[in-house]
């Protein structure tokens, strides 16, 4: 056999031994991911219906919450509130005496108040409190290092993930405090220690005034953290979904003489959104239950219930697409789920 007869068959053995460990692989994955679905999702009676629709401004990037009957939507710029009543009419633009730099509205939180409304800006560090009958802001330099996650807990009074100066660690931990007192508080032993500045355990954190309690939902793990309002971990309890495994690997790479913290292994969302009402936890789910029809999952949103006081799942039910989009934020109401999509902004009439 000549050497180019050679070069020849071996390449062709090589060809078929990559096919045959890719068909090796994909159906090793297919079948992880069968296996997967093998939790019991209970679906409720809770139906919902389109109530009004408005085309999204592309300022809108989460719905803050409902203050006096009036929906209040974040933007993408922290001096800029959009407002409107449930049927979305009557939209009010309001501006704020809050800084709109690159630093501040690189990452930022709406929070309300009876009173007003706060700008948590992450990346500053400050907190800005703002009178929306007025143009009077009063700034705090407050907490001193930045953070990813923040939400309040009294008028005053806010719980963050993020850097403490008293913590000598690499990952992110909750802390709570106020612009007059300081840090007043700090969790004993809550955060996972992974050493990768919380990047593999970030997540969504809430407050729920019902229960007076916190909780913090993993994008990644299968998962959730209730704590009290002194940090003191109440529980933490396995999703409806105890069959799916934490995909995300993080490690140190160099760039240019530099070391980065960087995802080195694939990543993939379990729970893409969550919110808190009235002492029920609503988790945006992205695994799929042997119980549901591949379609019915592929054209809508599963939403899982727990009830706060307890970790107990209650059920779940669909936020339907709309015009062949998925909802990236969501909030929802006594009498409503209110909904982002791509191009609107729906408001679904909970029908039980």
């Amino acid at each position: 056999m000549s050497i180019y007869s050679k070069h020849i068959v071996l390449s062709l053995s090589t060809i078929t031994i990559a096919v045959g460990v890719v068909a090796f692989l994909a159906n090793k994955s297919a079948g992880m991911m069968e296996e997967e679905t093998k939790f019991d999702r209970k679906m409720t009676n809770i139906n919902l219906i389109l109530s009004s629709v408005t085309p999204r401004s592309l300022m809108m990037t989460a719905v803050a919450g409902v203050k006096d009957n009036r929906l209040y939507f974040q933007t993408v710029y922290p001096n800029k509130v959009l407002v409107t009543d449930f049927d979305f009419k009557n939209h009010v633009e309001k501006t704020l005496n809050v800084p709109s730099d690159d630093t501040t509205a690189s990452m930022f939180t709406l929070l309300l108040k009876d009173n007003g409304l706060t700008i948590a800006a992450s990346n500053t560090p400050a907190l800005f409190a703002a009178d929306e009958g007025s143009a009077s802001t009063r700034m705090y330099h407050f907490p001193q290092r930045s953070f990813t996650r923040v939400v309040m807990i009294a008028p005053d009074s806010y719980v963050f993930r993020g850097r403490d100066t008293a913590v000598k660690t690499k990952d992110q931990t909750f802390f709570k405090g106020s612009p007059a007192a300081g840090i007043t508080g700090r969790e004993d032993n809550v955060s996972k220690k992974v050493g990768d500045y919380g990047m593999s355990t970030d997540g969504i954190l809430d407050y729920d005034k019902t229960s007076n309690l916190i909780v913090y939902v993993p994008f990644y793990g299968n998962q959730f953290i209730c704590l009290d309002t002194n940090l003191h971990k109440k529980y933490e309890v396995t999703t409806v979904n105890d069959k799916s495994k934490e995909i995300n690997s993080i490690g140190v790479t160099d760039a240019q003489g530099q070391k980065m913290v960087t995802n080195v292994g694939p990543k993939r969302l379990l729970n893409t959104y969550s919110n808190v009402h009235d002492g029920t936890l609503y988790i945006k789910s992205d695994a799929r239950s042997q119980l549901q029809p591949a379609a019915t999952f592929a054209n809508n949103s599963t939403i899982d219930m727990y009830d706060i006081a307890s970790g107990r799942y209650k059920g779940s039910f669909y936020i339907p697409d709309h015009q062949g989009e998925k909802p990236f934020s969501f909030r929802v109401t006594d009498q409503s789920v209110i909904a982002l999509y791509k191009s609107s902004a729906v408001n679904w009439h909970i029908n039980n």
